[in-house]
């Protein structure tokens, strides 16, 4: 196309045209991808569409009708143009030409009053029916660009048409809410006899509203086809799932006012309803409205056995793990086996997830087996941190029937004897961080001033910033490993169990914040008296403070496992 010709389209000089047609057929006026000059015009308007727009739109019309149905390369005609850019005063145009078009004359004088004959009906819905190279008909650019207004106009102009899903599984009606387009959705539920609510992967309007977290769109859509919400994707999951994944007990709680049967649907790969994924979440709110308005909906398993407690320990949340502990309806649940014999327990010691309310209930059986024959003791205690991956590949074995006897009396006192050897390490590590540390804060790094004077007796350094932070840390651990210390002895003839375990936690962490505190007084004092030579000073300070930190963080991971088994086994000797 002449480039004067298509600046002339695009300004709507409608003259020009009407001189060149009578030499040549506007249809033939063609860019590139085949676009009109009637598509170039409604493509470059601003706004819905001005007046100047529209009557240029319809002299053409007039000149050439055949112009309304010629399509592009993509397969899109003048209304998918005018719909996706949402002009809609340009929509209106080409549905009355097409009313009025059926025989070509001079229609003008309907266009202009709007008065259009009521036999033409199917004229309209060729018009509107047309489906570009992708399938996309001009509701379906108006819904996927939130054209409200467009909207309005072809679902009044043809109601009873379903519009059916494009080349990507999407129908307008998914398009609005996938995008959260709440105004274009209600505007398509009322004008629209039976829209169709399919999207793609199986998955309908209601799914994409559960996923954009629009309640109220939710709402619309089941009050207008509640069996949405036995419609699953292909994955198995019904519009319930996806409330579950998200964690929107609303939205969980208004599905369920409308079908509770959903509650009971599993998907199709590994057997979950809603409640198993919402405790795989840790969705403790969701869980507590399905079982308030599903009380049995937790008896179903998925495919390997698992009940909502093996899926709440395995998102590691409290809220979910004692949402079920309390609940005495679910008490059937706390030593349940999964397929291969393992109790939501032994997953929580394979992880070492120590979850209190979990590891205290006295209705947990902590020797119970699984088909390794192995409880949940020894699982804490197996070397190394693959714990989880060796009860499931069966590479831990617990030995010889008759030896398991011997090895759980003796595996009860090698706990008690591993416990309070930590108790004592504990202790003693105090004991020096406080004696070196005192013993630092009076041989001060670089010495005292020994000239006479008011400073005198002063340490040299005072005014060095890394002195300085060799104090304060030095203070700090002296001081907590001193309260470890009295910690310690306070409870060391208590009888309250669960107390010393508390204390015992306590001390640990402050031995833990004394040792960094030691750690950093030897860098800074070190750095303090070696600050002339800075690069002995900074080499001395990484690799002895690496040194002592990698001696921490492994002491650290052995209390941690010690801790864990503490439970473990006074439910042993309880037995």
């Amino acid at each position: 196309m002449d480039p004067n010709t298509y600046k002339a389209a695009a300004k709507g000089k409608i003259e020009i045209f009407k001189e060149i047609s009578q030499r040549q057929h506007l249809g033939r006026l063609l860019t590139p991808n085949k676009n009109t000059v009637l598509r170039i015009n409604i493509a470059a308007q601003k706004g819905g569409g001005t007046d100047y727009s529209t009557d240029f739109v319809k002299q053409v019309l007039h000149i050439y009708p055949s112009l309304l149905l010629q399509v592009n390369i993509k397969g899109e005609s003048a209304l998918h143009i005018a719909a996706r850019h949402g002009h809609v005063a340009a929509v209106k145009v080409l549905l009355e030409f097409a009313k009025v078009a059926q025989s070509h004359g001079d229609h003008t004088d309907e266009l202009e009053s709007g008065m259009v004959r009521g036999d033409d009906h199917e004229q309209i819905s060729v018009l509107l029916r047309m489906k570009s190279n992708k399938n996309d008909t001009a509701l379906h650019e108006a819904a996927r660009y939130n054209r409200l207004g467009v909207v309005q106009v072809l679902t009044q102009a043809d109601p009873d048409f379903p519009y059916s899903p494009n080349e990507a599984g999407e129908t307008p009606l998914y398009l609005a809410a996938e995008r959260g387009y709440r105004e274009v959705v209600f505007e398509m539920l009322q004008t629209c006899t039976s829209p169709d609510h399919r999207g793609p992967n199986g998955r309908t309007t209601l799914h994409a509203a559960i996923i954009f977290k629009d309640g109220e769109m939710a709402r619309k859509l089941l009050d207008a086809n509640w069996t949405l919400t036995k419609e699953v994707d292909e994955q198995g999951w019904t519009a319930l799932h996806y409330a579950a994944d998200i964690g929107d007990a609303s939205i969980v709680k208004q599905l369920l006012q409308f079908d509770k049967s959903s509650a009971y649907i599993s998907d199709k790969e590994g057997k979950k309803t809603a409640l198993h994924v919402a405790a795989g979440r840790g969705h403790a709110k969701v869980m507590k409205e399905l079982l308030s308005n599903c009380p049995d909906c937790f008896e179903l398993v998925d495919n390997r056995g698992w009940n909502v407690l093996h899926f709440a320990v395995e998102s590691n949340s409290d809220d979910a793990v004692k949402l079920v502990l309390e609940n005495s309806l679910l008490s059937n649940l706390i030593n349940e086996k999964d397929a291969e014999g393992n109790t939501p327990r032994h997953y929580a010691a394979a992880s070492l997830s120590c979850i209190s309310s979990f590891i205290h209930h006295p209705k947990v059986d902590f020797m119970a087996y699984n088909k390794q024959n192995l409880s949940a003791l020894d699982i804490v205690l197996a070397n190394g941190s693959s714990s989880e991956m060796k009860v499931q590949n069966n590479e831990i074995s617990r030995g010889n029937d008759n030896k398991e006897e011997n090895n759980e009396t003796s595996g009860g006192n090698e706990i008690n004897s591993g416990d309070e050897d930590t108790k004592e390490v504990n202790l003693i590590v105090a004991t020096l961080i406080a004696t070196v540390t005192f013993a630092a804060a009076f041989t001060m790094p670089g010495g005292y001033i020994n000239d006479e004077g008011h400073d005198q007796g002063s340490a040299v350094l005072v005014r060095n910033a890394a002195f300085r932070t060799f104090v304060i840390a030095d203070t700090i651990s002296m001081m907590l490993s001193s309260i470890s210390v009295l910690l310690h002895l306070s409870v060391v003839t208590a009888k309250n169990q669960q107390k010393k375990e508390k204390t015992f936690m306590v001390e640990s962490y402050l031995i833990t914040i004394a040792m960094l505190g030691m750690i950093v007084a030897y860098v800074t004092g070190t750095y303090a008296v070696l600050s002339h030579s800075r690069g002995i000073a900074i080499a001395t300070c990484f690799f002895d403070g690496m040194r002592n930190l990698l001696k921490r963080n492994r002491k650290g991971t052995l209390g941690q496992k010690e801790h864990i088994a503490k439970p473990l086994k006074e439910s042993n000797l309880q037995n």
